[in-house]
C-alpha cells in the first residue's frame, strides 16, 4: 500500500508545538479522519527523534536511526494511508 508523507517543517517560536499538542490530542480523531500522527517513545507530542540536527542542538550523541526506525515500523503499520510528522528541527 502506497503511504503519502507530510512532514510538517516548523521554525521555532512560530506556533508549531500549537500543531504538534493539536494532532496529539486529536490523534484518534486524526486517525478516524485517515491520517496518522505517529506516536514514538520518549515523546507523544513531536517527531524530533528522527532528525540528527536535534542531537546536534542538544550537544548529545545522536540517535536518530533508532528513532527513524520507530517511525518506519509505525508507517508500514498504520491503516491509513496519510502520515503526518512535526517537528522545528526538520527546517535544518
Amino acid at each position: 500500500m502506497k503511504k503519502t508523507v507530510y512532514f510538517h517543517i516548523g521554525h521555532p517560536k512560530c506556533g508549531s508545538s500549537s500543531i504538534q499538542n493539536f494532532c496529539d490530542i486529536n490523534r484518534q480523531k486524526l486517525l478516524s479522519d485517515g491520517f496518522c500522527y505517529p506516536n514514538i517513545p520518549d515523546n507523544r507530542h513531536w517527531h524530533a527523534q528522527i532528525s540528527p540536527t536535534f542531537y546536534k542542538a542538544a550537544g548529545v550523541e545522536d540517535r536518530s536511526e533508532l528513532y527513524i526506525g520507530y517511525i518506519i515500523k509505525a508507517i508500514k503499520e498504520s491503516p491509513v494511508n496519510t502520515i503526518i510528522l512535526s517537528a522545528e528541527c526538520f527546517y535544518e
